[in-house]
């Protein structure tokens, strides 16, 4: 009993040495855990980012707009209205450069009638492709029963409302001009005096290059004879700005005539460099006749003053008078 109250004793005054020692470490935590905190007081905790706010919006789809056909940079109109069959008669009207612009920027003067530029022709022209692409066309566009007159009209038809216009071209040579027009059916006014000249060629269509003359641009366009003279042939559409004109087998006349009113030396060329042109040359614009001049009231002449005497009556017998019944000279008051 003794020695179980003494081991209790000794047991309780070990317990009592190590409570001290636990509530140290306690205050010692306790310090550490407070000044941890006070470090980070009055910090609000970072704010994590919204993942919708941040998701950019999905971009909508793309729509291809389908590409305009361009015409001339002067003019973008609509066509002329008109059918017809006979030369410069009844026939579909242009809707043309310009272009102002209507047309092909200023190239390098080139020698007339159905010449051939030095430059390289593009890699993807050849002959063979040019031959046939023509063929193709002609037999969409021509008939046994035509004339040349009516297969000239179904080339001019064709070539203006089939080629859309871009203001360039490939003007290495004519056959690659008519071969990129054929193929690629867009060009400037060099591919439709190229395609017009490929296909009138091969309908055994006499047929000239023609170049304009002075102006702010070039401009080709073609000479034919379908058997009865040589007359103005030009593809190119213009715009509905300009003055209308059917410009299908047209004069000399009627070309001066267009260029007095469109300006810029639209048809301007020189005609020593080519056959003579049905109609006749025409080397100024004409001018519109005005009305009948009035007719100037005729002018009164003067009085002739003479100093000879009047001439008096032939006698009629030997005496000094006239003879009987006879009129005697007026009372002239002369002596």
């Amino acid at each position: 009993m003794r020695g179980t109250r003494r081991g209790s004793i000794v047991g309780r005054k070990r317990t009592a040495h190590i409570w001290p020692v636990c509530l140290a470490l306690c205050a010692l935590l306790a310090t550490a855990g407070c000044g941890a905190n006070g470090g980070n007081a009055g910090k609000e905790p970072p704010l994590e980012p919204d993942p919708i706010e941040d998701m950019e919006p999905p971009a909508p789809p793309e729509i291809e707009e389908p590409e305009e056909e361009k015409l001339p940079p002067e003019e973008e109109g609509t066509p002329e209205p008109g059918q017809a069959g006979e030369a410069n008669m009844e026939t579909t009207p242009g809707t043309e450069e310009t272009p102002d612009t209507e047309e092909t920027p200023d190239t390098e003067a080139a020698p007339p009638g159905n010449s051939v530029s030095p430059e390289v022709p593009s890699a993807s022209f050849t002959q063979e492709g040019l031959d046939e692409l023509v063929q193709e066309t002609i037999d969409s566009i021509i008939t046994p029963d035509m004339t040349q007159l009516e297969q000239a009209k179904a080339v001019w038809d064709f070539t203006k409302g089939g080629i859309s216009y871009t203001g360039k071209s490939d003007k290495s040579n004519w056959q690659a001009g008519a071969y990129e027009g054929l193929s690629s059916r867009k060009g400037d006014c060099f591919t439709y005096y190229a395609v017009s000249r490929a296909l009138l060629t091969a309908l055994g269509i006499d047929n000239l290059e023609v170049q304009r003359v002075g102006g702010p641009t070039s401009h080709y366009w073609n000479l034919v004879n379908c058997g009865d003279g040589w007359y103005h042939f030009d593809a190119t559409p213009r715009s509905s700005k300009m003055p209308y004109f059917v410009s299908f087998m047209f004069t000399d006349e009627e070309a001066a005539n267009y260029t007095a009113q469109a300006g810029r030396n639209y048809y301007s060329f020189d005609g020593s460099l080519y056959p003579e042109r049905a109609g006749g040359a025409a080397e100024e614009p004409a001018v519109p006749a005005a009305g009948p001049a009035p007719e100037a009231p005729p002018a009164e002449e003067p009085p002739v003053v003479t100093d000879a005497e009047p001439a008096l009556p032939e006698e009629t017998n030997s005496g000094a008078f006239p003879a009987d019944g006879a009129a005697l000279p007026p009372d002239t008051g002369m002596e």
